[in-house]
């Protein structure tokens, strides 16, 4: 058992600061159902959350794996399996619980999956939500070093038992990272899968909201910017809320800024980036295919100067070497001058809660999803 408390401790590390004492929940629909994931750890859970390798009852699939499970309710996930004589892989991330007596799980990102560029969410792997699939084995045993399940095998009536001992360390390649605890990297875990499991709307609040790091209140307060990109110059007035939520007018080219409208939006900052999502241009809410939640390397964070950076793969630099880098710099001001901003000058008119009401109620538009049909379907 000391070994277990000992492995335990090192994951609540490995989920990074702050992960296991503010939960979040996610929806996720499969088949017709809803499920929650997330949540508080249930003390059922705990012995579930570590190294872990596995093998089935699977005779043609030979499927073979290893496991992080973390104490947030995500894992990391390496197998391989066999069909049709061929050695097939997976890696990713996903999320995990067991609830009535069913060990449940589900993909929500896969290392074969080609970045959407059409997706407004900026992340990579993601599996889309109308291909998620979450998985339900019955447990037949969860000890601290041993779990056994049970699930269906695609033969009528076959069960394929699952079996996964507790490992010290992991032998595959992919896996072996997570051998030695990296608080930024199970950040930037953890970020991804929450962007793969935003959907639409009213999935982005919960993203951005939670208690103000000591490095994200320094971020707080009224600030004008300016970058220093050659090709498309831009100032901008922005107020940042101690709420994530932020106001901003950004200007560049021949815009005219008596006519431009403020954007309010959500920030945050993770693991070295700068995180940010504008929603709206004015009062209305913008198209789902208009936004963009994206990020920036945090290069400096003071009280009176942020310097972020990002870079432009397709504008190169030095003989088509490097992809260009771009700098924007902020610093704070008392009182702003864009005739949109003068309202955020001294007092503060934004209506947090009804921008928020206004988020979660909005839909994005969905296209209706083609099932392709087998040629010899009439």
């Amino acid at each position: 058992m000391k070994i277990l408390k000992g492995m335990l401790a090192g994951v609540l590390l490995l989920a990074g600061n702050g992960v296991a004492s503010a939960p979040w929940t996610v929806k996720i629909k499969s088949e017709d159902k809803v499920y929650t994931f997330g949540g508080p750890l249930l003390e059922k859970e705990k012995t579930l959350v570590g190294y872990w390798s596995g093998t089935n009852t699977d005779k043609a699939g030979q499927f073979k794996w290893e496991i992080l499970r973390r104490a947030n309710h995500t894992y990391t996930l390496d197998m391989t399996w066999i069909e049709e004589g061929e050695r097939r892989k997976f890696f990713g991330h996903g999320l995990w619980q067991v609830k009535g007596g069913k060990y449940r799980f589900a993909d929500l990102t896969d290392s074969e999956m080609e970045q959407d560029e059409a997706w407004p969410i900026d992340v990579k792997h993601r599996i889309s939500a109308e291909d998620l699939w979450v998985v339900e084995e019955d447990v037949k045993f969860a000890g601290p070093d041993k779990l056994v399940t049970v699930s269906e095998g695609e033969e009528e009536g076959e069960m394929i038992t699952n079996t996964e001992v507790r490992v010290k360390q992991f032998q595959r390649l992919f896996m072996r990272r997570f051998n030695q605890p990296n608080g930024k990297r199970e950040e930037l875990i953890l970020d991804q899968i929450r962007r793969a499991s935003i959907d639409d709307f009213a999935d982005l609040p919960g993203y951005f909201t939670g208690l103000l790091t000591d490095e994200e209140k320094k971020l707080v307060g009224r600030w004008k910017g300016s970058n220093n990109d050659p090709d498309d110059p831009g100032e901008w007035e922005m107020i940042r809320r101690p709420d994530h939520t932020g106001t901003i007018v950004f200007i560049s080219g021949e815009d005219d800024e008596g006519e431009l409208k403020a954007a309010h939006g959500f920030w945050k900052v993770r693991a070295g980036r700068f995180i940010f999502c504008d929603l709206t241009e004015g009062d209305k809410i913008l198209p789902w295919d208009e936004i963009f939640l994206g990020d920036e390397t945090v290069v400096q964070i003071a009280e009176d100067k942020i310097i972020t950076q990002w870079f432009d793969s397709e504008r190169r630099v030095l003989g088509g070497l490097f992809p260009m880098r771009v700098r924007n710099t902020e610093l704070p001001v008392d009182e702003f001058k864009f005739p949109a901003m003068k309202p955020y000058s001294k007092e503060d008119p934004f209506d947090a809660a009804a921008f928020l009401k206004r988020i979660q109620a909005a839909k994005r538009k969905r296209e209706p999803r083609v099932v392709e049909e087998s040629a010899t379907n009439p």
